[in-house]
């Protein structure tokens, strides 16, 4: 294949975070340091071109709405060495796989949460730190363990705010006994951790589902809740968050005191708000 430049660094650095669609390429690509792309056949074009080594094509198998059935690709273990070095070893056995049907809803939404952080975070200059993809960052709670869908810091006047991401498209019980998987358990790990963590973090909650998931999850949050006064839990509809203008800075998301919240405290001027580019997002699927 021709010679990686950098343009294609780039796409190799956003798929290790999450397969994507070439749709959700263009719209990341906001980020490159060499601009975007104008328009999504090029996308394509040059996907074609790294698809002959570091990338490689699969194709979601029937998602609902106006999506159907796109094309998406992630890295092959070439890709991941080009950017980690010969001796990197991926941090999950899924990481060069094809995404299995039951998770490819999962998937979808998660990386339309991740551009749209990217994207608002690129645009008012807040670096975004430690980056864990989905199924990398390996939370130890005693002898169970939390795997969130991802995690990040974001740093803001000389501060950094820790979050851990779970994407909730309705496939997982609230409350179960048996399921690892139910909310329940979640609620009272995270709740565990946050207690004796080294450092504060937030939990980020969002949904493709109705709010009486949002309200059932703060609930069980409300009731494990040790510190009244740790606003630990955050939860937000999917597609309000991807609508938003300002989704770092808006108080779009719901404490376990049902109090307004934002991920980030101080709003840009008036000036930096106009540089932030709109793009129309695909909807998320129930």
């Amino acid at each position: 294949m021709a010679t990686i430049t950098i343009r294609d660094e780039e796409i190799l650095a956003v798929l290790d975070k999450t397969p994507m669609t070439a749709a959700q390429l263009l719209a990341v690509s906001d980020i490159f340091r060499n601009g975007r792309f104008t328009n999504e056949r090029k996308v394509r074009a040059r996907l074609q071109k790294l698809c002959a080594g570091p990338v490689k094509q699969a194709r979601y198998g029937g998602l609902a709405g106006r999506i159907g059935s796109p094309a998406y690709y992630l890295l092959t273990p070439l890709g991941f060495r080009m950017l980690h070095g010969n001796d990197a070893r991926p941090h999950s056995k899924y990481a060069f796989k094809e995404i299995g049907i039951a998770r490819q809803r999962h998937t979808y939404a998660l990386a339309e949460f991740i551009i749209a952080t990217l994207r608002s975070a690129h645009a008012f200059q807040i670096p975004v730190l430690d980056f864990f993809r989905e199924n990398t960052l390996r939370l130890q709670v005693g002898r169970e363990r939390l795997m969130p869908d991802c995690a990040f810091s974001l740093m803001q006047d000389g501060r950094e705010y820790h979050y851990v991401v779970e994407i909730d498209c309705g496939s997982e019980p609230i409350r179960s006994v048996r399921s690892v998987h139910a909310w329940q358990r979640k609620v009272d790990l995270y709740e565990t951790l946050a207690a004796t963590a080294a450092q504060r973090f937030r939990v980020l909650v969002l949904t493709t589902q109705q709010h009486r998931r949002l309200d059932a999850i703060l609930a069980l949050a409300a009731k494990a809740s040790k510190n009244p006064q740790r606003r630990l839990f955050l939860a937000a509809s999917l597609d309000d968050y991807l609508g938003r203008r300002l989704p770092l800075f808006e108080r779009l998301f719901r404490d376990h005191q049902q109090e307004p919240a934002s991920l980030l405290h101080s709003m840009p001027d008036a000036a930096a708000q106009a540089e932030v580019p709109a793009v129309q997002p695909e909807p998320v699927i129930p």
